[in-house]
């Protein structure tokens, strides 16, 4: 028998014998490729370097020549005999989809140490595009080890990665260099952090979810490090048992760099801080993205930030865009600012969150230990708006103590607050003693969100006031006819258009104050 063969549209006979032969030889060829992984640094097709156990990949792995690269896909279900270091070298590792499009990555019962332990030189990407199947590091449960360990090395985790249920933490990073990418995947369900990072390490997210672990320091812990959240979710992570300095769910920062551009921090649950956390100097600068629908449980006014907590010299949050919304706590829903801290408000939304107590929107509190610095809200633009407080201070309550002579403090050019609820002070609460609330500039607490004023406290004006709309505030005090309510901060000297653009809430009528320049100017409740 011949066999016919197309040829510039003409037909051709190739021999029966030598047709067979010809597949015969290519039949054995990809057996022998298929037998023997990756040794060289090409780009090929994945299903031609398969694995079928871990000592095949150990074998495969150590194949690759330094500064090689080596990309393998997992067959089936294998068991880790022993941890696997890469180093000086690039390995790539996807799973087959086949019929049951999962293959999964287990310790042997006994078996101690990570997964994969990544050092200088050495980069591991888990998941990929190249092939469907789901790629899973188990860590069943139990385990002292992070699965993957990053020490002087590269990480990335694409789509069709997943890395779950370990006994402590998914991935942990540290050493100036190391490096841990987050396309897609995700990191889930561990009995510690998702993702830990120390000493100098980064943490890129552009997508994938961090979801499901349980852990008092973070599902993202920094030490000392940088993330930057470009996209993803870090999400429904709890934090059960509270702690002095964190017991935080979504991003807990110690002396750490945090970027957010993109992204959500959602449905956490945590003592305080359910979306972020900051301690001890950091920095957090939130361009765009959510951090929304989280939950801080603390009960004593000392703490609280559903969305965002500035713990003790917890450093500096700057808010450029993105959204704050939905989160609960009973003080300080959105943010809650510790003393020694401050918060930046320049764009953005701080709206829809519910305190229990006090500071819907934002709480600041005073210097309460003698540091000698309060809390510190500076609103330069943005909105504070739709928050709810069940006591006081819907959008802002600023905190104050007699015997402490630095209350929480509102430093306000620009922006609006408005549309929040609460008892007294819908829009700011300053009725505590030493309270201390500024205004200048475009900075407007809108008229169906009063200012609450009491004991003596003041708006104090530092600059001249142009709001939209005319009207900077509209204050509400138990203080009779004559109670100041409006002054100038030295050098600003208070003039009698800056009186005019506040308001007195007079039974629910807005009324002007009174101007007066003797013995110093300042505005007051009107006979």
């Amino acid at each position: 028998m011949n066999s016919i063969a197309p040829f510039r549209g003409k037909a051709f006979f190739v021999p029966a014998g030598v047709f067979l032969f010809a597949l015969g030889a290519l039949f054995f060829s990809a057996c022998d490729v298929l037998n023997n992984p990756i040794k060289e640094d090409i780009e090929y097709n994945l299903s031609l370097h398969p694995v079928k156990s871990w000592t095949e990949l150990e074998s495969a792995i150590d194949a690759v020549p330094p500064g090689g690269r080596g990309t393998f896909t997992l067959m089936t279900d294998i068991e880790i005999s022993s941890p696997k270091t890469i180093t000086g070298k690039t390995v790539a590792l996807e799973a087959y989809a086949g019929t049951k499009g999962t293959m999964t990555i287990r310790r042997t019962p006994g078996t101690a140490g990570s997964f994969f332990t990544v050092n200088s030189g050495g980069k591991l990407t888990l998941g990929g595009n190249r092939d469907p199947g789901t790629l899973v590091l188990d860590g069943e449960g139990a385990g002292a080890d992070p699965l993957v360990e990053v020490t002087g090395g590269n990480l990335t985790l694409n789509g069709g990665a997943e890395l779950r249920n370990n006994g402590t933490t998914g991935v942990d990073i540290s050493g100036s260099g190391s490096s841990f990418t987050m396309n897609g995947g995700t990191i889930s369900e561990n009995a510690g952090n998702g993702v830990r990072t120390g000493s100098g390490a980064t943490f890129i997210m552009n997508g994938g979810t961090i979801s499901g672990n349980t852990v008092n320091d973070g599902a993202v812990s920094l030490n000392s490090d940088s993330f930057i959240m470009n996209g993803g979710s870090i999400s429904g992570n709890s934090a059960p048992v509270p702690l002095s300095s964190s017991g935080c769910s979504g991003v807990t920062m110690g002396n750490s760099t945090f970027t957010m551009r993109g992204g959500t921090i959602s449905g956490n649950n945590a003592w305080r801080g359910g979306g972020v956390n900051m301690n001890n100097h950091s920095t957090f600068i939130m361009y765009e993205g959510s951090i929304t629908g989280n939950n801080a449980w603390e009960t004593s006014d000392d703490g609280g930030g559903g969305g965002v907590f500035l713990n003790l010299d917890g450093g500096t949050f700057e808010m450029r865009g993105g959204t704050i919304s939905g989160n609960t706590a009973e003080y300080g829903a959105g943010v809650y600012v510790q003393f020694t801290t401050t918060f930046t408000m320049r764009g953005g939304t701080v709206a829809g969150n519910r305190a229990g107590d006090k500071g819907g929107g934002v709480y600041v509190q005073y210097d309460r230990d003698w540091y000698g610095s309060a809390g510190i809200f500076e609103m330069y633009g943005g909105s504070v708006t739709g928050n709810t407080a069940v006591s006081n201070g819907g959008g802002v309550y600023l905190q104050g103590d007699s015997a402490k002579p630095d209350g929480g403090k509102l430093t306000m050019s620009g922006g609006t607050i408005g549309g929040n609820t609460a008892v007294n002070g819908a829009g700011v609460y300053a009725g505590d003693p030493n309270a201390h609330f500024t205004m200048s500039g475009s900075a407007a607490a809108l008229s169906n969100n009063i200012v609450y004023l009491s004991g003596g406290r003041t708006i104090a004006v530092t600059g001249a006031l142009n709001p939209p709309g005319g009207i900077a505030a509209v204050i509400k005090s138990p203080g009779g006819p004559g109670t100041i309510l409006v002054t100038g901060e030295s050098p600003y000297v208070l003039t009698a258009a800056d009186v005019g653009k506040f308001r007195y809430d007079n039974a629910g009528t807005p009324t002007p104050l009174v101007f007066s320049s003797t013995p110093s100017e300042a505005g007051s409740v009107p006979p």
